[in-house]
């Protein structure tokens, strides 16, 4: 018994040194360049180990069986066939670099409270063909993770991770478009952040907060959330949190069914950490457009009533290259219920700042 210990140890310590040979490290490397997560890069990491694993295992115990060894001829071949994978990965690495830059600079796009990415889903598509589009889930929203105690959802740990997300993406001269609670975040980040943004885009925040709409997001999130029997159930309830929406029955279920998760007693709830609402502290805005220099623009739902004509006539005093573009038919949720009127409110305004 202690031998066999003995030998899987050894073959631990030998497959180890193996896992850091030049040709896994490139393979196993570009294979998770592509992870959207860190979950899916160790899955894609894991299948790697397993595949190589199971075919070791098959050669070894064929060649134990019928007592023989590998001839020279196959060991030639076999390393000629790994040199093979190496440089289809390599030239695979290189076109998705070229596409990538094909497709223009940068497009960031932070959603709103109890939002997540997939809000951008809409109209990502529209603008994928000039722009690289960056969509994040922020701390307490989608599939990232949830603040840890102390906790911090303020406007400037919001901007501290986006400023932690750019790094790493090593944006630069990037367009940042920000709705509802993301325009103010992607606000406080480029005026924190300047020579960083080359675009800013604000879509239907609320720039100036009164205290009473504090309190009633404050007394949101103290709600204890609805557990739901099924995932069925929570998407059959699921409504926006706004004035009015001009989305379609089909575009809300889909939202909703990204939006849940089960929990550890199989029940079901909303992704969305409620903290987000309850801790929330009141921002003015208006200081923040002072330090914007860059193209601006301000997209207005039609039929919402956060940007009034005193709001953007401060907003303007304050950044006078700002712009403001309405777009019809639509209530706070532009991208939802208007997803092409925002495309062109917000192409219009790019081209007239190549």
């Amino acid at each position: 018994m202690s031998f066999t210990l003995w030998a899987l140890a050894l073959g631990m310590l030998v497959g180890v040194r193996h896992a850091f040979e030049p040709d896994h490290l490139a393979a196993v490397g570009t294979l998770v360049s592509d992870a959207r997560s860190p979950l899916r890069a160790a899955w894609l990491g894991a299948a790697w180990g397993l595949g190589h694993t199971a075919a070791l295992a098959l050669v070894a115990g064929l060649l134990a069986l019928l007592g023989a060894t590998l001839p020279a001829s196959a060991q030639r071949a076999l390393e000629l066939g790994v040199a093979a994978m190496l440089l289809v990965l390599g030239v695979r690495g290189i076109v998705q670099a070229v596409l990538a830059h094909r497709r223009g600079p940068a497009f960031a796009h932070a959603h709103g409270g109890a939002a997540h990415a997939h809000w951008f889903d809409f109209v990502a598509q529209d603008l994928s063909s000039d722009y690289h589009v960056h969509a994040l889930d922020q701390r307490g929203h989608g599939d990232s993770d949830w603040s840890a105690p102390p906790l911090d959802y303020s406007y400037e740990r919001f901007a501290a991770d986006l400023a932690e997300a750019v790094e790493k993406l090593a944006l630069r001269d990037f367009v940042l478009v920000g709705h509802s609670m993301g325009g103010m975040i992607s606000l406080v980040y480029a005026a924190t952040h300047p020579g960083r943004v080359a675009k800013l885009i604000v879509v239907d925040s609320t720039l100036r907060m009164s205290t009473a709409h504090v309190a009633s997001l404050q007394s949101r999130g103290q709600r204890e959330p609805i557990p739901y029997a099924t995932r069925e159930a929570l998407i059959a309830r699921y409504r926006l949190m706004s004035e009015g929406s001009a989305a379609s029955p089909e575009l809300i279920r889909y939202l909703a069914a990204q939006s849940c998760r089960q929990t550890a007693e199989g029940t079901w709830r909303h992704k969305f950490d409620r903290n987000v609402y309850s801790t929330r502290t009141r921002i003015d805005g208006m200081t923040y457009w002072e330090r914007i220099r860059i193209p601006a623009l301000l997209v207005k739902g039609a039929l919402s009533g956060r940007i009034t004509p005193e709001i953007y006539a401060e907003v303007q005093q304050r950044c006078p290259q700002a712009e403001l573009a309405e777009v019809a038919g639509s209530y706070h949720h532009v991208t939802l219920d208007n997803p092409a009127g925002f495309v062109n409110a917000a192409q219009a305004f790019l081209t007239r700042y190549p």
